[in-house]
């Protein structure tokens, strides 16, 4: 049942390939085997964070380094919560890069979790689930 599910989502129709920031086995376990779940939680995973990359690169325009950490925080944690290791690891590095106050890494890693995030919503119109964005 979960192989059938994971060779339905996994998609070679997106610039970065979402098999490799996306653990689909611990989100299909999160989601109960339900595939439209799953991609619900992607959905909202976008929706919750996408404000958080927002408002940490307004944090470093105004050299607030902690408010960085902290939004960095939220986004390690649902990362994780949805298996976005990759995603997770992003947000791990950008709250350490704000603890050193590093703002030239800060925005690398920013830019990177914004295509990550537009990845997403890439492959969720792809599969016809609308998200909602800050843009």
């Amino acid at each position: 049942m979960a192989a059938d599910w994971q060779n339905r989502i996994y998609t070679d129709r997106l610039p970065i390939d979402m098999n490799t920031f996306i653990d689909w086995n611990y989100l299909h376990q999160v989601a109960q085997g339900d595939e439209a779940f799953a991609l619900e939680l992607l959905a909202l995973f976008v929706e919750d964070n996408q404000p958080y990359v927002d408002r940490a690169k307004q944090a470093v325009n105004e050299q607030d380094f902690a408010r960085v950490a902290q939004t960095a925080h939220k986004i390690k944690g649902s990362s994780a919560n949805i298996g976005a290791a990759t995603i997770q690891s992003l947000a791990e590095d950008l709250e350490q890069q704000a603890l050193n106050e590093q703002s030239e890494e800060i925005m690398s890693l920013l830019s990177q979790l914004e295509d990550f995030m537009r990845s997403i919503q890439s492959f969720l119109g792809v599969e016809g689930i609308p998200v909602s964005s800050s843009d």
